[in-house]
């Protein structure tokens, strides 16, 4: 089974882990804010079209450093001494980070790969719930209609992570290892060439 195929498998990985987590943003209290009012116009149109989480895909090489301090901005990103981040610019801008929503046929995103001779086996899929991006975020979404993006101009913290695919298994231990030490509550999957998914 190739890469690309566990993309079509994210509608049942989202069955399995989306059972709890169901969310309902007309009971948030979150959700009458009248200072974001076309955030709240942009999630009311996420719900209606049953959009529940949006993707961000990155460098494998990146995960750690994004579950200590979030998918940031390009220019929010301060590297230490010898640290390395690797930068994707098909979602990460220099004042912000783009979305793509789940329902997207990532026809650009694998179109993007390809022309930047790019290895799919170190491509890590950060899937973002969106409540919790709400809760999280203080200013307003932007939503870019052509590219069915939403663009986020600040840090999103790591609490906004609902899952992580990865495709390399050694990241994937060193991924979980990481997340239990911390007991974050974020799921984490594997695709090994057998197909099989391993989730923490």
């Amino acid at each position: 089974m190739g890469f690309k195929d566990i993309f079509k498998k994210q509608i049942n990985i989202k069955k399995e882990i989306k059972k709890s987590t169901k969310q309902d943003f007309t009971k948030s209290k979150y959700y009458w804010s009248l200072k974001r009012r076309e955030t709240i116009k942009i999630i009311r149109n996420l719900n209606n079209k049953k959009i529940s989480s949006l993707f961000f895909y990155t460098n494998e090489s990146n995960i750690m450093r994004i579950l200590e301090y979030g998918i940031q901005p390009i220019n929010d990103i301060n590297l230490k001494y010898n640290d390395k981040y690797i930068v994707w610019t098909y979602l990460e801008k220099g004042d912000h980070v783009e979305l793509e929503l789940s329902n997207s046929t990532r026809h650009y995103f694998w179109q993007w790969i390809n022309q930047n001779n790019i290895d799919p086996k170190s491509i890590a899929i950060i899937s973002i719930k969106i409540q919790k991006l709400f809760e999280k975020t203080k200013e307003d979404w932007i939503y870019n209609d052509k590219d069915k993006r939403i663009i986020i101009k600040e840090n999103i913290p790591p609490e906004c992570i609902e899952w992580i695919l990865l495709k390399n298994f050694n990241y994937y231990e060193r991924v979980k290892k990481y997340v239990d030490i911390y007991n974050l509550e974020i799921k984490i999957f594997s695709s090994k060439d057998s197909g099989l998914l391993y989730e923490k």
